[in-house]
């Protein structure tokens, strides 16, 4: 039921986002280490994703990635974040500009059970594998962009 309610939640918002056609701000975080790679599910469905979302206004994207990371895994401190690039997303129709932050995956994850009302269902660490077919599209060209030497796109 719970799930249906986010799915729906989820819709909804992006019909606004056609409505509206605001830009958007959001942020990725990429953690990685010996092609072990932290991804999340979200709750209204969907494949394995890089975690991340919004830069609220006045937040830098430092911050909205920092932040991000914490509610959506736990982690509080992963060391340094390193800007890996800006993409645009041309997504629900409207434009939706991603900046990722690369870091490194630490050895071991805090205990997260999401809340309730968490957007996120659930955290995990993946074999880093472009081909894997349970990660998001732009979560396998990350892959194959900055672990497997693939050219770069401009484009999420």
């Amino acid at each position: 039921m719970l799930r249906l309610v986010f799915a729906i939640g989820h819709n909804l918002r992006k019909l606004w986002w056609r409505v509206s056609r605001r830009r958007t701000l959001g942020v990725r975080v990429m953690l990685h280490k010996d092609r072990k790679l932290l991804v999340v599910r979200h709750r209204y469905g969907g494949p394995l994703m890089l975690p991340g979302g919004g830069v609220d206004r006045a937040e830098t994207m430092w911050a909205a990635a920092r932040r991000e990371l914490t509610e959506e895994t736990g982690i509080l401190d992963c060391g340094p974040l390193h800007l890996a690039g800006v993409y645009l997303h041309l997504a629900h129709g409207r434009p939706d500009y991603v900046v990722l932050f690369t870091g490194e995956l630490p050895d071991v994850l805090p205990e997260f059970p999401p809340t309730t009302l968490s957007e996120v269902e659930s955290v995990h660490v993946a074999t880093a594998d472009a081909k894997d077919e349970t990660l998001s599209p732009a979560t396998r060209r990350r892959i194959a962009e900055l672990l497997d030497g693939a050219p770069a796109s401009e484009w999420w």
